[in-house]
């Protein structure tokens, strides 16, 4: 589908582009989505990707109303029940009992998993492949953002294929580098962390693992996402591991063979992880806090890690880019069902004002916690070991905070 006037334009079709397409598909509003890099065909034989993300509760309620959870399950997920949490203290990194270690249990509050490991391929091709069967989706890709031109009676642009057309409502969905986001003057506020962080994709000598861990070092966290069985049998399965540290630790560490990398895994991760059998390939990027200091105005809005990036230390950046979709597209449905404008700043207002807030709830909490376990001074560091394993023992209040994680409770 073709026009020379879209409705929405959507520009960056990734995770959270797709599903805001998928989510105002079924109006009568016309959509285009742009995007430079369509997502390959699916292959269950290829080793999985290095983007991974953490689906919650939340995440998983929203896709399945966008009709998409199911063909994502039925592709590749790995659900997770148990998170754990801990300070890896002197001489204990093979110990296998922990006095300061918390871990939270999905059957605690009645539910079957805290979530799901996927990577972001496969989210993203699922919510492309229903797009494909929707009349009123127009799909340009490959194709980038060329210009964009901001008028009071709508968003002219135009592809670098040289296709021009108009639009009521653009939205920024292509990451933290965001040309909408440019191109309407929205500044933003950064804050390098100083760190980095390594993906690295093992294959284990273990059955699929049910647990999701984060062990704090004086280096920065060491993290491990379980994913699927790697043989028929499921003696194998693969994981991808999370190392923070020094940027040049990285860099060094990035530059070895994946045999020396294997070594150095084999010697620094905790003793929770199983034995490695391979590491398959790592990538890495830097830490950083990003939030943008309006996600509104006229004729724009911005959702994803086009409006805010956090640490990814609790997996929450692609759940709390989901719940701008969610939050955008029902004000959009709602005005345009009663004949408001939904383009215009006021309206628009809503989602920000709602998303805003809760995103730097967030932001805030991730930033208490990952700075709160840099300090190695010797009364923080008693205060916040006597803290996780309070919160082993907490009840209640560990229950709350894991329906937090989940998204089951909202700020």
């Amino acid at each position: 589908m073709t026009h020379t006037r879209y409705d929405v334009a959507i520009i960056g079709g990734g995770m959270t582009g797709a599903a805001l397409a998928q989510a105002l598909a079924d109006t009568d509003l016309t959509i285009a989505l742009i995007e430079p890099a369509p997502p390959a065909a699916f292959d269950p034989a290829a080793a999985p990707d290095l983007r991974i993300s953490s689906l919650n509760q939340s995440s998983c309620t929203f896709l399945e109303r966008l009709g998409v959870l199911e063909a994502i399950k039925a592709k590749r997920a790995h659900p997770f029940v148990r998170l754990s949490v801990w300070e890896e203290l002197e001489g204990e990194r093979l110990a296998r009992r922990r006095w300061n270690q918390a871990t939270f249990d999905a059957r605690d509050i009645q539910h079957d998993q805290l979530g799901y490991m996927v990577e972001n391929r496969v989210i993203q091709r699922t919510l492309w492949d229903a797009l494909e069967h929707r009349s009123n989706v127009g799909i340009h890709a490959p194709a980038r953002l060329e210009t964009l031109t901001l008028d009071p009676d709508g968003v002219r642009i135009t592809l670098n294929d040289g296709t021009h057309f108009e639009a009521s409502l653009v939205v920024g969905a292509e990451g933290a580098r965001s040309s909408v986001r440019t191109a309407a003057n929205i500044e933003v506020d950064t804050r390098p962390y100083g760190h980095k962080a390594m993906i690295v994709n093992v294959l284990l000598d273990a059955p699929p693992l049910d647990i999701t861990w984060q062990a704090f070092t004086p280096s920065g966290p060491h993290a491990l996402l379980p994913l699927f069985k790697a043989d028929e049998h499921g003696h194998q399965s693969y994981a991808s591991l999370v190392w923070y540290d020094a940027p040049e630790r990285i860099d060094t560490l990035s530059a070895l063979s994946m045999d020396a990398l294997k070594a150095e895994l084999e010697t620094t991760f905790p003793g929770e992880l199983p034995a490695v059998n391979q590491v398959l390939g790592c990538g890495s990027f830097p830490l950083v806090r990003q939030h943008a200091t309006r996600y509104v105005q006229d004729r724009v809005a911005l959702i994803g890690d086009a409006a805010h990036v956090i640490n990814p230390l609790a997996g929450q950046g692609v759940n709390l880019g989901f719940q701008d979709v969610e939050a955008l597209s029902a004000l959009i449905h709602s005005a345009h069902s009663a004949g408001k404008p939904y383009w215009a700043q006021h309206v628009l207002n809503e989602y920000a004002l709602k998303r805003q807030f809760a995103n730097r709830v967030m932001m805030s909490a991730m930033d208490v916690f990952y700075h709160g376990f840099k300090h190695q001074a010797l009364p923080l560091k008693l205060l916040r070991n006597a803290g996780l394993a309070l919160a082993e023992r907490a009840g209640p209040g560990k229950r709350k905070v894991m329906a937090y994680a989940m998204g089951l409770s909202r700020p």
